[in-house]
């Protein structure tokens, strides 16, 4: 039987649920709160970000190895561990403001955040000031989730060479390139200058004329980061003409940022 490096515990487990990059699990209360929900949504949204990210897939694979490799397990399980140490807040950012959004249109945010450990609003702030001005739900989600997927999808991690996971050293990335610190430049000013800049490019394309009214009057009015539409008011073709936009633009802000 594959036997579970005690590094791991420490830095997987955390509050009311736990992932351990392979499975998730919550410690249930049976309420009619939302406890277990919210938990639940958290711990899966963890496992969701790992199955559509290249650094996700990383973690995965030395998660893997940790426990099933026939030999250097340990070696594995502390290459984990610094992996995680580099990607956790990201990672937490990612769980906890999503997980929160999905459950909103039924249950209040607060009550919501209150299932969560003190430390968990921190990360909730942090994803709600990236989708800063941004009005439906449905966008908030598109636009909260392409930009912390993109934390994690630094093309870096996808040349490493996998058929020698055990020479693996942090020393072979750039520190920039690890998620949290990619989170750090996106939650950096530049970044809200991204939908500014979007804001700008659909006001002066649009074919939607209700949309490009508000786009207008938001930037004369310095309101650039408030352009996303509401749903109802706004057609699916602007909704769209927003969302192509706007990962244009965050596609801009990686490539300068690494030049």
């Amino acid at each position: 039987m594959a036997c579970i490096p005690p590094t791991l515990e420490a830095v997987l487990s955390r509050g009311g649920g736990s992932f351990d990059h392979l499975t998730w699990a919550i410690r249930a209360q049976g309420s009619e709160g939302g406890h277990d929900a919210v938990l639940s949504v958290h711990e899966w949204a963890h496992l969701e970000l790992n199955n559509t990210t290249t650094f996700g897939g990383v973690l995965t694979l030395y998660s893997l190895l940790a426990r099933y490799a026939k030999q250097d397990r340990e070696l594995y399980a502390d290459i984990l561990k610094s992996l995680v140490s580099r990607s956790r807040r990201a990672h937490e950012v990612y769980a906890t403001w999503y997980s929160i959004e999905l459950l909103s249109s039924t249950q209040d945010r607060h009550e919501l955040l209150s299932f969560h450990p003190t430390e968990y609003v921190q990360y909730h702030d942090a994803g709600e000031r990236l989708v800063n001005g941004v009005g439906s739900s449905f966008l908030r989600q598109q636009v909260f989730l392409a930009g912390i997927r993109s934390c994690f999808q630094s093309v870096e991690f996808g040349r490493l060479n996998f058929d020698a996971p055990a020479t693996f050293s942090l020393g072979d990335i750039l520190g920039r390139n690890f998620p949290d610190d990619m989170l750090d430049s996106l939650s950096s000013g530049r970044y809200a200058l991204q939908l500014s800049h979007a804001a700008h490019e659909l006001a002066g394309s649009c074919a939607d004329p209700a949309l490009t009214q508000t786009l207008q009057h938001a930037i004369a009015s310095g309101q650039e980061k408030s352009f996303v539409p509401d749903s109802e008011t706004h057609s699916d073709e602007a909704s769209l003409a927003v969302l192509e936009a706007f990962h244009k633009q965050l596609g801009i802000f990686w490539a300068e940022r690494d030049i």
